[in-house]
């Protein structure tokens, strides 16, 4: 049996029947810790798990597949790749690139386009079921950059004996389709992610408190300005009730759908106070805008994490920003903002983008109690001076810092005691770290396909001088 084809690339799939989910939930199973599995569900991935189930059941034949290609290195896309593994005998990867979303740099130089008239890139898997076995599939992988015409040119005169493959070994826990020097694993085995850095419980527990994907308005031209005065006229002109909303969509370019309604957003708008949520807005590096930020207004804030993470943004405060995964570039995405931020302020793909604030604040008359009990039940003490606020500091890597510095953590700032520590202090230092050269260099690897992973040092004085720095 031979399943090929070109299957539909779409994150929204509407493809839902009861068989097909059921098959997905192989691929997700691994996953279900994540925040968003929802580019599992894309449609060229049912049809790889449909075609998967098709050979399984003769146990014997062929997948033949040109798709998106963001499944061979995604984070979330591991289990998906363990299964394929498992299932076939033989897999051969023909990376196609051509991605103009994330930026796919050719690294011989020249230009690199895609096969298709569209911006993501793609690749060719075959893969190949002789036999059962319990050894996991050998891996064949070989990148293919340059014009468009250059692929079709290669492809027509190559075939799959010719192709000068290289051989990749499936590695615990990702099952990478992309070649991964991890010769330095070792290195940073101990080192804590910036994820188990930032947090007032237990990872496990706090899971979603700790750090959000930032601010995504869908309408950019409409709720943000690099003028304060020129963004109220705006709201002031939705919130009016004597202008009919065909009025405002035809001034504004507005279409309705799934995240926009332009009547019911303007009741929303005029049911709050949006002179007061007309505040500070990191919209990319250095560049400082305004937005009309109304959590119920936006898509991404209308709850989760995201909401309750920027709001603390909102009175005074720092916050890390960093990438769970790079495509393409060097590491160079670790920025600090005061304000509230864009989810991309970092690279235009926001999948893999968060920000860690250094502190959390308590919310008095809060409807959603369950967002102050990270304050009850967080072991520090809240600052008094600053409305009650608490270090957004996990308590075990505190515990591990303060032990590895022989030095005493105080919760409130910065420390002026000689024998002590504080949360900017450590804040500091994680910016410093982020950004040696050294580091980017010698992790690059790494800094590719998870948050970053930050060593400590246990020289006192060599803390200090990074934090000061």
């Amino acid at each position: 049996l031979v399943v090929m084809g070109n299957p539909p690339y779409s994150v929204s799939s509407t493809n839902k029947g009861e068989w097909i989910e059921g098959l997905m939930n192989t691929y997700k199973e691994a996953v279900r810790s994540e925040r968003n599995i929802g580019p599992l569900s894309d449609d060229y991935i049912k049809f790889i798990r449909f075609a998967q189930d098709r050979i399984e059941r003769t146990e014997q034949g062929i997948v033949a597949f040109i798709t998106n290609h963001a499944y061979l290195s995604g984070l979330i896309h591991r289990g998906m790749r363990e299964q394929l593994t498992r299932a076939f005998n033989n897999i051969y990867i023909l990376n196609l690139h051509g991605n103009a979303i994330s930026g796919d740099v050719n690294p011989n130089g020249g230009i690199d386009e895609n096969v298709f008239d569209i911006r993501q890139g793609v690749s060719i898997i075959l893969m190949v079921k002789e036999k059962d076995g319990e050894e996991l599939s050998k891996i064949s992988y070989f990148d293919l950059w340059g014009s468009r015409d250059f692929k079709y040119s290669f492809l027509s005169e190559s075939d799959i004996i010719t192709t000068p493959w290289q051989a990749l070994e499936p590695h615990l826990p990702h099952y990478f389709f992309q070649p991964i020097d991890l010769s330095l694993s070792n290195e940073l085995v101990d080192a804590p992610r910036l994820v188990e850095i930032f947090g007032t419980g237990t990872p496990k527990k706090d899971q979603g408190k700790r750090w959000g994907s930032g601010v995504k308005t869908n309408r950019d031209r409409l709720l943000t300005d690099i003028d304060r005065k020129n963004l109220v006229a705006r709201i002031q002109l939705l919130a009016n009730n004597e202008i009919p909303d065909d009025v405002i969509r035809t001034q504004f370019d507005l279409e309705d759908g799934r995240y926009w309604d332009t009547s019911r957003e303007r009741q929303k708008i005029r049911n709050e106070n949006w002179r007061q949520n007309t505040v500070a807005y990191l919209y990319r590096p250095f560049d400082k805008r305004w937005v009309s930020y109304q959590p119920n207004l936006i898509e991404i804030g209308r709850g989760g994490a995201s909401k309750f993470v920027m709001r603390h943004m909102l009175r005074a405060n720092l916050s890390l920003c960093a990438m769970r995964q790079v495509v393409g570039d060097p590491f160079h995405h670790a920025f600090v903002s005061n304000s509230i931020n864009d989810i991309n302020i970092l690279a235009n793909h926001h999948v893999s983008q968060a920000s860690f604030p250094l502190y959390i604040y308590s919310f008095e008359n809060d409807s959603n109690q369950k967002q102050n009990s990270w304050l009850n039940e967080s072991v520090w003490q809240p600052d008094k001076t600053n409305q009650g606020r608490i270090p957004n500091l996990s308590p075990d890597f505190i515990t591990g810092l303060e032990a590895k510095l022989g030095l005493r953590f105080q919760p409130i700032q910065r420390a002026v005691e000689e024998g002590e520590f504080g949360p900017e202090d450590v804040f500091y230092y994680l910016y410093a770290i982020l950004h040696s050269p050294t580091y980017r260099q010698r992790y690059a690897e790494f800094l590719k396909i998870d948050f970053p992973r930050v060593p400590l040092t246990s020289d006192p004085a060599l803390f200090r001088a990074l934090a000061a720095l």
